[in-house]
């Protein structure tokens, strides 16, 4: 889904850069407006066209690093690609490519840093990173384990299991936030995650609204976002543990029951994917239902940006508008 990798280009945010962008003129053209999507990351954030995506990175140095790349978009590629419910698996797909693509980008990028550190540094780093990678690891054990003791239950439907599904889904939003806090003692740099995903809401929002990038019209953006990720990721947890409540086998393998269970999460998240997309796009409201609600559950996912997080985003929208417009 991505081609290879272009020259990584440094940038350097000074008092020109700044004042520069004060005085941005609108982001439009002669092609006209230019769709685009967000994703925020621990160390920077990135921002996709059609064609195009930009990966800008504040490095060790405190300069900005920008990484570009074409985009093969697999819903332009292939209708049956983009049919219902096949779209939403499509999404997490990319999305999970593209996550790949950011972290190992920001691994090469900061070699150079590293190399130049004394050993128990690196020693130190090296800890660090294992012991984010045991946190992310008992999330997604706990998940499954909880998924395959529901789905090897004896239980009927009733009023009492919806309840205690229902129940469970909420312990493990407070699991997943407890642990967050954990990962966050352990490196405080993750925590910046939420101040890019905070700048990403802003940055999109801006631009998508008065399609003109600069620090004022920025800081009246909207921290929280419809289209945020966190809102399917949302809907797809509670619809993955209703699944649980219906689908029941006692005897199965346990390489078969992995499979089901994994099949499950996918029908849930194309479902919760197409639910949201309905709801953003209806005529009668259904956003205020289905939506609205969940931005209280992303409100815990971002935080008010510094302007260096802003920068980051500016940097990383200009550079991906100006390859769409010169493709």
């Amino acid at each position: 889904m991505i081609k290879k990798m272009k020259k990584t280009r440094r940038v350097l945010i000074g008092a020109k850069k700044n004042k520069k962008m004060k005085n941005a003129k609108k982001e439009g053209s002669s092609r006209g407006f230019i769709p685009v999507s967000g994703s925020s990351f621990p160390f920077g954030m990135m921002m996709r066209t059609k064609h195009h995506l930009a990966l800008a990175v504040r490095d060790d140095y405190g300069d900005i690093d920008v990484v570009t790349s074409g985009v093969k978009r697999g819903l332009r590629q292939n209708k049956f690609l983009a049919y219902p419910f096949i779209r939403g698996i499509v999404y997490l797909t990319e999305e999970l490519s593209l996550r790949i693509f950011a972290f190992s980008c920001k691994k090469k990028l900061a070699k150079k840093y590293w190399r130049s550190k004394p050993l128990w540094r690196r020693a130190e780093r090296k800890l660090k990173n294992l012991g984010l990678y045991l946190m992310y690891a008992i999330i997604f054990f706990g998940v499954v384990n909880h998924a395959m003791i529901r789905f090897y239950s004896d239980a009927s439907a009733s009023a009492d299991l919806f309840a205690y599904n229902f129940l469970f889904t909420i312990i493990y939003f407070i699991v997943f936030v407890v642990l967050f806090a954990l990962v966050s003692i352990v490196d405080r740099d993750e925590l910046e995650f939420l101040n890019y995903h905070g700048a990403e809401h802003e940055v999109v929002d801006a631009y998508e609204n008065a399609r003109k990038i600069n620090v004022a019209s920025i800081r009246h953006a909207s921290l929280l976002h419809p289209r945020c990720g966190i809102v399917v990721a949302s809907w797809s947890v509670i619809l993955f543990s209703l699944s649980l409540v219906f689908f029941h086998v006692q005897e199965a393998g346990f390489l078969l029951a992995l499979l089901v269970v994994l099949g499950m999460f996918l029908i849930s998240f194309a479902l919760a994917y197409e639910l949201v997309w309905a709801s953003f796009r209806s005529r009668f409201g259904l956003a205020n239902i289905f939506i609205t609600p969940l931005l209280l559950v992303e409100s815990l996912f971002v935080r008010k940006p510094r302007n260096e997080n802003i920068e980051v985003g500016l940097v990383a929208l200009r550079e991906v508008l100006r390859l769409e417009r010169n493709s």
